[in-house]
């Protein structure tokens, strides 16, 4: 007689190789089968699920400070300390600690920056600034680009650490904001369309940064559709990364009547063809924000303006560079909001609450076997 073995018994080294080829969904689903697999899932992706979602609108609701992990739907966390209202702030993982800097509220203009569950300890900006945007440079400085002061929109920048004071950094040639910045590489980090040079209408202007030789900026492909109010992150196709910019709008900072988008391009700067059109969202949506999967093969888009509901959106959608279609995660919001930051946080950072609802993902991986084994081999 022979033994028949199942996919239970597989090694822990081949059933991560058959984890990682899921999208967010079916890990989540794989995650609630059983102890062994939730414990093998959570060690292939250590402090690369959790995120945090801060500040943004309504003001009644964006003081709440959320934690969701992409990776489990059935963990469920307590909110972080509450912050002041505001929205339209810059922030990121500065030495393993969330920062948030500047935003809006009320008629006043922050300048102030702080860590989240430390606000006490709050600090001062060289400037004021509102719908700017940022990026984490080497783990251990915020570098806060462009934005509004409340009368001017900014071309500055500026450095911004744990134990340090704030610096003035290198000018654009070019005032900007409600822009979105990823980093590309090490030498190319991407500024992209937004409110530009004083204009009321979105620029599809594309500026490429290098740190690496004086912060000079030079132009980048233009996007397809000048955007602001937009979210973008990076994410891997076909083993290379490509940058990805979803939703907006292209109303006028004087209209009374917002044109919302629900257009996605894509850019691998590598192969030289521009920005391409990607899948369309599954709405009409604004001022979402969006992270790379933990996966790092997808982007996940969180919240914002839902036009086709008219409302503040709760949901979460991925999008997997293998199938190129946008998927709602089980996950969702607690407040939904807009004009909100959200980044990946080390798994020590929140306080688990006492609740986990088993569900069984036994049918989700015995059903996607066959296609992962034949991509793997």
């Amino acid at each position: 007689m022979t033994s028949q073995s199942s996919i239970e018994d597989f090694p822990p080294e081949i059933l991560q190789l058959l984890f990682v080829q899921l999208n967010l969904k079916d890990l989540g689903n794989c995650s609630k089968t059983c102890v062994r697999w939730k414990l093998l899932i959570v060690d292939l992706f250590k402090n690369k699920g959790r995120i945090v979602i801060a500040t943004g609108l309504p003001e009644g609701k964006g003081h709440k400070t959320e934690v969701l992990d992409l990776i489990n739907p059935s963990q469920k966390f307590n909110f972080l300390e509450d912050i002041p209202s505001r929205w339209g702030s810059a922030g990121g993982l500065v030495q393993n600690k969330p920062m948030i800097a500047g935003g809006y509220v009320f008629d006043t203009y922050f300048q102030d920056y702080f860590v989240i569950g430390d606000y006490k300890n709050k600090k001062t900006m060289v400037y004021e600034r509102f719908a700017s945007s940022s990026i984490v440079l080497d783990n251990c400085t915020l570098w806060v680009v462009g934005g509004h002061d409340g009368y001017l929109e900014l071309s500055s920048t500026e450095f911004i650490s744990m134990n340090k004071p704030p610096v003035q950094g290198p000018g654009l040639p070019f005032t900007v904001s409600w822009h979105t910045m990823v980093q590309y590489d090490s030498e190319s980090i991407f500024i992209i369309g937004g409110k530009q040079d004083g204009h009321t209408t979105p620029s599809n202007r594309t500026m490429i940064v290098n740190p690496k030789d004086n912060f000079k900026a030079k132009p980048g492909p233009s996007l397809i559709q000048a955007r602001a109010y937009h979210c973008s992150a990076i994410m891997e196709i076909n083993g290379e990364n490509h940058i990805v910019v979803a939703g907006g709008d292209i109303s006028l900072s004087n209209s009374q009547r917002s044109v919302y988008l629900d257009s996605v391009e894509l850019l691998n700067p590598l192969s030289g063809k521009g920005w391409q059109k990607g899948p369309k969202l599954p709405f009409k949506l604004s001022q979402a924000s969006m992270v790379t999967s933990p996966t790092g093969r997808g982007v996940v888009i969180i919240g914002g303006w839902n036009e086709n509901s008219k409302k503040y959106s709760t949901s979460l959608f991925e999008l997997d560079g293998r199938s190129m279609e946008w998927v709602k995660l089980k996950q969702k919001l607690e407040h939904g909001r807009v004009g909100h930051i959200s980044f990946p946080i080390p798994d020590d950072l929140p306080t688990l609450k006492d609740y986990e609802e088993p569900k069984s993902g036994w049918k989700t991986l015995k059903k996607k076997l066959p296609k992962i084994l034949n991509n793997l081999l």
